[in-house]
């Protein structure tokens, strides 16, 4: 090897010892930038009100169904929105519209409920989402079908990867079928605070 090489490559590992030792810089999620974070088309354009509830468009996946599953999704969002107002009477809660399905990378000012709609040509399940106020993991409970769920997904990691449907029932009895397990859906909504 000549010399020349020698010296390129004593510098360039040089370099990579001097980045691998270095940490990122960690900023603090309260401090970006509108500039730094664009948000698309399924985030919140709010993080909701201090001391209230936000409830989230319902994440309907594949996506290419939305459309399609609008009923259900729209019924579903009302019921939660239902349950919420139950659960915290006097509070305010924001209801987020289509597509907003997602807090801001920031998290959202107050606590944040939604549901996974997840369906293929069986049928639909439901899985209902809730996260404290920031940066925090969402919760899962199991709402209409049968499937098994890690009971958390951490702060904006797609939930449907962290679910598995074992039974889907007819997408036109989901919002029916949900009502059976609305007390422990309630539940986990007031475990929000």
């Amino acid at each position: 090897m000549n010399d020349k090489v020698m010296k390129s490559l004593v510098i360039l590992l040089a370099l990579a010892m001097v980045h691998c030792g270095t940490a990122p810089a960690q900023r603090d999620p309260d401090e970006v930038d509108a500039a730094d974070v664009v948000p698309g088309k399924y985030v919140s354009k709010t993080r909701g009100p201090e001391g209230g509830i936000v409830v989230l468009w319902p994440r309907v996946v594949p996506k290419e169904r939305t459309v399609e599953l609008r009923p259900q999704a729209t019924a579903l969002q009302a019921r939660l929105v239902s349950l919420v107002r139950e659960a915290f009477p006097g509070r305010e809660v924001e209801v987020r519209p289509e597509p907003e399905r997602v807090c801001p990378w920031n998290g959202c000012a107050s606590p944040a409920v939604g549901v996974l709609i997840v369906t293929d040509s069986q049928g639909c399940a439901a899985v209902v989402q809730v996260s404290k106020a920031g940066r925090a993991p969402a919760r899962q409970m199991v709402w209409g079908g049968i499937l098994s769920s890690a009971l958390e997904v951490p702060f904006r990691e797609p939930p449907e990867s962290h679910v598995t449907v074992q039974d889907f029932v007819p997408c036109g009895e989901l919002t029916e079928t949900t009502k059976e397990r609305e007390g422990s859906v309630k539940m986990a909504i007031e475990q929000a605070q």
